[in-house]
C-alpha cells in the first residue's frame, strides 16, 4: 500500500488527493486476470438460488466472519480434479486451466514479471528448494515457468501473498486509482466531494 500510495488520505486532513494521469490506463492487465485473480466461483450458483435466497444472509455472514485461508501452493482436491464436475464427471482441473490461459493470452514468464517488479529473476531450480526438481522435469530452463505456477512457491511471512503477487497487485490497483477520471479523491470536478465536513448528527 505505501510502496503504490495506495493509502487514502485522512478525511480530517481536509486535503484532496488528485492522483489522476490521463496517460496511465486503468484497464486490468491480462497477468493479474490470468495469475493474481485466480479466486474465483465456477458456475455455481445453486447455493444462492436455493429456497429462494434463503441461504444469502448465511453465506454473507460466513464470508464477513470468517478469516480466509494463507495463499500456498496445495490446491485443494475439489479445485484440482473435481472443478465442473456437476452436472457432469469427470471434472476439471483449476490449475491446468490457469496455466493454459496464461499461455493462450501470451502472459509473459515468471522470471520476466520478477525483473519488471524490481525482483532478482531465478537463474536456477534450485531455488524453488524442494519443487526444484519437479520443476526441471516440466520446464527447460526457469525462465520457462509459468506466472501463475512461479508465484504459487514464493512465501512471504508477513502477507498471505508472495512479493511477485504483492507488485502485480499493487501495480494493477495504483494503476486503477491513477487511471480513474472519477476516482472519489479528485478536487475541483463536478462529482467531487465538498470541502467541508459533514455534521455527523444531521438528518
Amino acid at each position: 500500500m505505501n510502496r503504490f500510495k495506495l493509502f487514502s488520505r485522512d478525511v480530517d486532513d481536509g486535503v484532496f488527493d488528485d492522483s489522476y494521469d490521463p496517460e496511465v490506463n486503468p484497464q486490468i492487465l491480462d497477468s493479474v486476470n490470468v495469475a493474481a485473480h485466480r479466486y474465483d466461483t465456477f458456475e455455481s450458483p445453486r447455493l444462492v438460488q436455493q429456497n429462494n435466497g434463503a441461504n444469502i444472509p448465511f453465506l454473507a455472514r460466513h464470508l464477513a466472519c470468517t478469516a480466509s485461508n494463507k495463499i500456498d501452493n496445495f490446491i485443494v482436491d475439489g479445485m484440482r480434479n473435481f472443478l465442473f464436475r456437476l452436472p457432469e464427471a469427470p471434472g476439471s482441473d483449476i490449475v491446468a486451466r490457469n496455466i493454459q490461459r496464461g499461455r493462450e493470452q501470451g502472459v509473459s514468464g515468471y522470471n520476466t514479471w520478477r525483473e519488471i517488479c524490481g525482483l532478482e529473476p531465478i537463474k536456477s531450480f534450485n531455488k524453488f528448494g524442494k519443487f526444484g526438481n519437479a520443476l526441471k522435469e516440466l520446464y527447460n530452463e526457469p525462465d520457462d515457468v509459468d506466472l501463475f505456477i512461479g508465484v504459487m512457491l514464493e512465501k512471504d511471512a508477513r502477507f498471505n501473498v508472495g512479493p511477485t503477487f504483492q507488485c502485480l497487485l499493487g501495480m494493477q490497483y495504483q494503476r486503477i486509482k491513477c487511471g480513474d477520471r472519477f476516482w472519489y479523491e479528485r478536487p475541483c470536478e463536478m462529482f467531487s466531494f465538498t470541502e467541508g465536513k459533514p455534521d455527523r448528527f444531521s438528518q
